[in-house]
């Protein structure tokens, strides 16, 4: 008998909500501005709401007195610390204010991770019992909800390094404000659906705290997609038959694979810390250059690290883990400006970030199962390898080297091309000059010989195939980039394979975007009719199956060509950009890859809207038609039992219990 889950009543959800959000804008008031703005007294009594509602929502969760029990035990942390808390305020009046942050903070953490845990159940346990209602529309509400968050803290003047572009005594101080929130509601959504398009200096403009809610953003968005990822292609490997030998297709099992999975990219994550360390320099990076002589927020705790303190520095470190986590979520954010091309030299990039990208885009099922491969759990070595890991991996290798293949031939053969940018090349949007952080650097002017040497064309033939290397994983994955590439840098053939590769994307469970690996073999498999038996009845359990799979990937593929052509048309439309930079816009946007023309920055604040709308659908529509396709679908395994006699796995044949008839 199956133990029934503790459900948190409704009322106690809704006034626990209510008592987070209040206790965030108390904190958000009280430390978001670097002078006060309320009198103290209201900030008080708005974290003191925040508590009481706190309080409320845990004894609502004490009615009926028949499930008082079961409760108590799941949350008696939460009882014993209010009591904790109501004696020290007992004892001491003077820490009223510490003990409202700390109870405020505790609130909104454990409102976030609960409902992270009622997440991850759901998509564990969503079959044919508890499917997911609408899973498009839960998905776009919890992506749009933690970007307008997230925005909005961006948003704050602690965020802001440079001078803040809001005035408070300007007529047009609302036009300035909307205009400021909404470039932070562009750069956390980015954050958030690991799209690496930006309308702001991220290293220049934001500070050290604000550099911080962009990797927490850039993290809780790319934990989400790899575990609502892996959860997707869990289940639909199983479904397809495609599965390993030794998959656990339980709920437990796929809690396990997801537990391993949040692990592991932590883990990545740190050691490509560690790999490129060193390899940020201020003379070549304006933002790095700067970033030492802005706030030291971590330097206090740094220096209290037996193993860090004296060692490591605050800039290094966070520009290090910023970067990582991008690229292994596949964001493709950066700090330094114009990319990653002031660091296209250096070898730490290559070795510390593109593993990264690679492994984030073949997804957490390739993951898991090639770790447990490689240490032989069950007895079982990488001959084992289930269908689904062998054809990502090949897939994966092969547009790799086709990619870098086409993209060196192309940039290497700019002679034969006719069609190559000119000056006359109607409606091209060149990259802007923009300033050093002394106001006196060309950064980027397009006739510099700077700009000229950041050219894939212009390149050496080994720092050129490294170039064609690099965007071929990126195109796919994060988004970052080597080399320019704007309208007179690259060729149009270039930017077409760009493209392709975008459309592309990685495997179903990683972070990448796109169509996805598998939904491509789907839509091949139903073109030419590979992989089907002519002797298997239309109507059997296994044929539904695969139809099922193939509806979906014809469902995906159509509503993000719907999504990619309605982007572009409103782009050309309203921006005044050519046809070809805004397709490639449209396409980096709606496959969640941020390579730009640069048209981004030249768009209009109806633009940036669209394009926010067109990032967040990007994310949300694969995964949530393939989520929606994978409940209540019967799996490979459950049809085979239903259809032929299973046979029993070799080092389990001796322990088998017997049965008769």
């Amino acid at each position: 008998m199956t133990q029934r889950p503790i459900i948190t009543p409704r009322r106690s959800i809704w006034t626990w909500s209510v008592s987070a959000l209040a206790g965030a804008a108390g904190l958000a008031v009280g430390h978001g501005f670097r002078e006060p703005i309320v009198a103290e007294t209201t900030l008080r009594v708005t974290l003191a709401a925040s508590i009481a509602l706190f309080a409320l929502s845990r004894l609502l969760m004490l009615v009926p007195l028949s499930s008082l029990g079961p409760r108590l035990r799941r949350w008696w942390v939460d009882f014993v610390l209010m009591v904790a808390a109501g004696a020290w305020w007992v004892i001491d009046h003077s820490n009223e204010r510490v003990i409202l942050q700390v109870a405020a903070i505790y609130a909104v953490v454990t409102g976030a991770s609960t409902a992270a845990r009622a997440g991850i159940r759901r998509l564990t346990e969503s079959g044919t019992d508890r499917p997911i209602a609408s899973p498009v529309r839960w998905l776009f509400i919890a992506a749009a909800g933690v970007a307008l968050a997230g925005g909005a803290v961006l948003c704050l003047p602690v965020c802001w390094a440079g001078p803040y572009p809001v005035q408070v005594d300007h007529p047009s101080t609302y036009c300035q404000l909307a205009r400021h929130g909404l470039d932070c509601l562009f750069t956390a959504t980015a954050a958030i659906t690991g799209t690496g398009l930006a309308t702001c200096d991220i290293g220049y403009q934001f500070s050290r705290l604000g550099h911080i809610v962009i990797l927490l953003l850039m993290q809780i968005g790319g934990l989400a997609i790899l575990i609502t990822g892996t959860a997707v292609g869990w289940r639909l490997r199983q479904m397809i038959g495609w599965r390993g030998v030794d998959d656990d297709v339980s709920s437990a099992g796929l809690r396990r694979v997801i537990r391993f999975v949040c692990v592991a990219a932590l883990v990545i994550e740190l050691a490509g810390t560690a790999v490129v360390y060193r390899t940020w320099d201020g003379e070549i990076d304006p933002s790095f250059k700067a970033a030492p002589d802005r706030d030291e927020l971590l330097a206090g705790v740094i220096e209290k690290v037996p193993l860090v303190a004296g060692r490591y520095d605050e800039a290094r470190l966070l520009a290090s883990l910023f970067h990582a986590v991008s690229a292994f979520c596949n964001v493709g954010l950066t700090l330094s400006r114009d990319s990653l091309i002031p660091y296209r030299h250096h070898v730490g990039l290559y070795a510390g970030l593109l593993p990264l990208m690679v492994l984030g885009s073949i997804g957490g099922p390739v993951v898991y199962e090639l770790c447990r491969r490689l240490a032989r759990r069950g007895g079982h070595g990488l001959r084992a390898l289930s269908k689904d890991t062998s054809v990502t991996l090949l897939a994966t290798l092969v547009l790799i080297v086709a990619g870098a293949g086409l993209l060196f031939a192309i940039e290497s053969t700019t002679y034969w091309q006719l069609r190559y940018p000119r000056d006359d090349t109607p409606g091209r949007l060149m990259l802007p000059a923009s300033q050093g952080a002394d106001g006196s650097i060309v950064f980027s002017a397009d006739g510099s010989d700077r700009a000229r040497s950041e050219r894939m064309r212009t390149m050496s033939p080994p720092q050129r195939l490294a170039a064609a290397v690099f965007h071929s994983i990126t195109a796919r994955t994060g988004g970052m980039h080597t080399a320019r590439l704007d309208e007179s840098s690259l060729s149009p053939a270039s930017r077409l394979v760009l493209m392709a590769w975008m459309l592309i994307g990685g495997a179903v469970g990683g972070s990448a975007g796109g169509l996805r690996i598998l939904v491509w073999v789907l839509l091949i498999v139903a073109i030419t009719g590979c992989g089907t038996n002519a002797k298997e009845p239309r109507a059997s359990a296994r044929a539904a199956t695969r139809q099922r799979a193939i509806l979906s990937a014809v469902a995906v593929t159509a509503s993000m060509f719907t999504l990619i052509g309605l982007t572009a048309f409103t782009l050309v439309y309203r921006q005044a950009g050519s046809l070809e930079a805004v397709a490639f816009e449209a396409v980096s946007a709606c496959c969640n890859v941020g390579f730009s023309t640069p048209l981004t920055n030249q768009l209009s604040a109806q633009g940036r809207s669209v394009l926010i709308l067109a990032m967040l659908l990007g994310r949300v529509l694969p995964l949530g038609i393939l989520l929606r396709c994978t409940q209540g679908a019967p799996i490979a395994s459950k049809i085979e039992s239903r259809t032929e006699q299973p046979v029993p796995h070799p080092e389990t044949t001796e322990d088998a219990p017997e049965t008769e008839g």
